[in-house]
């Protein structure tokens, strides 16, 4: 990345850190997790935009998202493959439909807790759409700007291991509803989830 590009990242995050100072003080971290926390499930369309470092093209997928209260995270992802993770409890299952001739699926079940980056990113959407302050809190530094019509909250990881990887997750909403999650990656990788037609149940 040349410097140029490294020098607006810069002033980016130091805007973003401006303005999560400048944040609602009738609006706290408190009352968006109590608003979260009245969530029991939904559904909603997703896009998700993956922009590699080291690659000049970058890789969108769409598909479904779905919640259920406290754990149950489902990414259906419809195209240009299609995939199904579920994430529930401490459990990964992830169902993937081969390409080509053989038209079966392949299964892989695993562990949250393969690898600190993995549990720490799940809990950075899992956590925020239950509301749950302390968990957001165990793995991450946080800041919320703006108010109730239009949230910011910045999740900054804790753990040396996670940094690695991780350097910064943003969500961004509207009361209960999350419209976009970015994730930055260490080696500035970028993934960017825009989330549309939530509907709760």
């Amino acid at each position: 990345m040349t410097k140029i590009v490294r020098m607006i990242l810069a002033v980016a995050m130091l805007q973003t850190a401006i303005a999560a100072t400048a944040a609602d003080e009738n609006w706290s971290l408190q009352d968006l997790m109590q608003t979260m926390a009245q969530i029991d499930s939904f559904k909603a369309n997703f896009e998700e935009i993956k922009d590699f470092a080291f690659f000049t093209d970058a890789v969108k997928v769409n598909g479904l998202l779905s919640y259920t209260k406290p754990s149950y995270l489902k990414r259906e992802v419809h195209s240009p493959y299609r995939e199904v993770t579920i994430i529930e409890d401490d459990i990964i299952h992830i169902e993937r439909e081969r390409t080509g001739d053989n038209d079966n699926s392949q299964q892989q079940r695993l562990s949250i807790d393969i690898h600190p980056a993995v549990r720490t990113l799940i809990e950075s959407i899992r956590a925020t759409f239950a509301g749950d302050l302390k968990v957001l809190e165990k793995y991450y530094k946080l800041a919320l700007a703006g108010d109730e019509s239009a949230w910011h909250l910045i999740l900054h990881p804790q753990q040396d291991q996670v940094i690695e990887y991780v350097r910064q997750v943003e969500i961004f909403g509207a009361g209960r509803e999350v419209n976009k999650i970015i994730t930055i990656e260490a080696d500035d990788s970028e993934s960017e989830i825009t989330i549309v037609d939530i509907v709760f149940d």
